[in-house]
């Protein structure tokens, strides 16, 4: 391992803890998924920096029962556009493996990452 990517490493720790304060853990752990890279030293874009009580408020969505036994949690779209964004709610859908549908005016999350069929 050369000194310069170990500066790097350390780099972008010191960004990533720099946005903890701002974004909460989800993200945070969405970083560190990514690797250590330059472009992790980018500024973050403003529609992906969660308040605290957003933050809160998408954790609640998947710490409901259903959502742990690989059941399927419901919200209304205008809901979730007003708390945290339709953005936000696919990159925490994409992250976790689940599958996300949106009918009649609500998103469907399907908290499980098998196979999906849809029948009729």
């Amino acid at each position: 391992m050369s000194l310069r990517y170990k500066e790097t490493r350390r780099a972008a720790r010191g960004k990533i803890a720099g946005l903890a304060v701002f974004v909460g853990v989800d993200f945070i752990g969405l970083l560190t998924l990514a690797g250590f890279s330059v472009a992790m030293t980018m500024i973050v874009p403003p529609h992906a920096v969660l308040s605290p009580a957003r933050a809160q408020w998408c954790a609640e969505i998947f710490a409901a029962k259903a959502a742990p036994k690989g059941g399927i949690v419901r919200r209304a779209v205008r809901d979730v556009e007003r708390e945290i964004g339709r953005e936000v709610l696919l990159r925490e859908v994409r992250r976790r493996g689940f599958h996300l549908i949106e009918t009649g005016g609500q998103f469907i999350i399907v908290c499980n990452s098998g196979l999906f069929r849809v029948l009729c």
